[in-house]
């Protein structure tokens, strides 16, 4: 097999090893009162469509809702203690929160459930990789220049 079949094949793959993660979804939720909203997004950060299903103490189905184009949500009035929020895509990828319930009726409580921040060590790994690919490759055509007599 000729080397630079090789080489494109890994860069194939590799790209579309990198777009695996963009299928991760992540569901935010706050709780106002009797009231839940939130949103469903991706990984990187866009709105996406998916039904959202509220869940109480018992883990029995307490509200269930559509995502609008953007991703939010909003539930008004919930009578139950709603433990537990879930959402999932049309293509069955699924994200949950957990939320504290409402103590006795309380008026108001703030966010319990935040979007994912910060960098973590897979990411960063992840983007040593590619830095190290991206060199060997720059490394592999100059190496093959001058084999071949080119510029250096």
């Amino acid at each position: 097999m000729k080397p630079e079949t090789v080489w494109i094949s890994i860069l194939i793959l590799f790209l579309f090893v990198s777009g695996a993660a963009a299928h991760r979804i992540h569901v935010f939720a706050s709780r106002e009162g009797p009231n839940v909203e939130g949103r469903v997004y991706s990984s990187s950060g866009r709105g996406i469509r998916a039904d959202v299903r509220l869940y109480d103490a018992a883990d029995d189905l307490a509200a269930r809702t559509q995502t609008s184009e953007n991703g939010t949500f909003r539930f008004d009035g919930l009578d139950t203690k709603v433990t537990r929020v879930e959402a999932v895509t049309d293509d069955g990828h699924r994200a949950e929160r957990a939320l504290n319930p409402v103590p006795g009726g309380a008026p108001s409580e703030s966010a319990v459930s935040a979007p994912e921040q910060g960098i973590r060590l897979r990411d960063v790994i992840a983007g040593l990789g590619t830095i190290a690919g991206l060199a060997g490759l720059a490394h592999f055509w100059s190496t093959r220049r001058r084999a071949r007599g080119g510029k250096t």
